[in-house]
């Protein structure tokens, strides 16, 4: 009888951890059913979020930065919440893909999806979007679809217009033709004349394509292109005329594009709105 009792007891302590076990093999497995596209567009967001960070995956350290991000909130310092938020989305993806077997793909997109809008949401407080912010608020609205507190969020970006877009007028006049190299090179060598020549005119780059990626839920498209020491450029494609030129392209040929040129804020990149493959 004492043995029965036993037997039962042990029952009871195991039916919960069964359970948890089988809720998560279910919800992996209805995440691996989904479009392998949408797989492949969320790791390239967290391999563009990781460039160049590195040994970063230690707990307290990674601890350090959320604890900092929420005291700045509190105390109303929301240039620095945004820093702390967007450091923790570099080190959440450089660690997910150094360890890619100790978390799931959803959870990892889900919480750097949070850090990408707590980050877009809080410099939005205190100046005018850049095009890296759009680039981050596009990130964060993909990624956010795994995440619990995605409605609020999502509402909250919404609200704030950051994923609707740019809305600038393309110049027929090109200021800038060159490679991606070449222009990645001047920005580097310096940041401060490259704005002061180029933010908000028209450059046409030439470059290999290093990866292609949806946004917008499909209703546009990034190109990147791999610069030179971690910089890269980007063609922000949203035109539907133009959204047709992405299927023909593939990583590793090179074309040229053109389009506006915004500044950034933290990214090492230049960043074309309105842009198209010149043809």
């Amino acid at each position: 009888m004492l043995k029965k009792k036993k037997i039962l007891k042990n029952i009871k302590l195991i039916l919960p951890v069964l359970f948890f076990l089988f809720i998560a093999g279910w919800s992996n497995l209805a995440f691996a059913q989904q479009n392998s596209n949408s797989v492949s567009n969320i790791l390239n967001i967290l391999k563009l979020e990781a460039h160049g960070y590195s040994n970063e995956c230690n707990n307290i350290y990674i601890k350090d930065v959320i604890n900092s991000m929420s005291r700045e909130i509190t105390l109303g310092h929301y240039m620095n919440a945004a820093v702390s938020a967007k450091l923790e989305a570099h080190y959440q993806s450089y660690c997910y893909l150094k360890n890619q077997d100790v978390t799931p793909l959803s959870v990892a997109a889900g919480n750097i999806g949070e850090y990408l809008a707590t980050y877009v949401l809080f410099w939005h407080k205190i100046a005018e979007p850049s095009a890296s912010i759009f680039v981050s608020a596009k990130y964060a609205e993909e990624l956010l679809k795994y995440s619990n507190t995605q409605p609020k969020l999502i509402s909250d970006l919404y609200k704030s217009g950051l994923v609707k877009g740019h809305k600038l007028q393309v110049s027929n006049n090109v200021t800038l033709n060159t490679t991606v190299l070449n222009a990645t090179e001047e920005d580097m060598n310096n940041s401060f004349a490259f704005n002061h020549r180029y933010l908000n005119k028209t450059l046409e780059l030439t470059g290999k394509v290093t990866w292609i990626s949806s946004i917008d839920s499909g209703n546009g498209a990034i190109i990147g292109f791999h610069g030179i020491r971690g910089y890269y450029a980007y063609c922000n494609i949203t035109n539907k005329n133009y959204l047709n030129q992405v299927y023909n392209i593939k990583a590793g040929q090179t074309v040229s594009v053109i389009g506006i040129y915004q500044q950034k804020l933290i990214e090492l990149g230049i960043n074309l709105y309105q842009c198209r493959i010149q043809s």
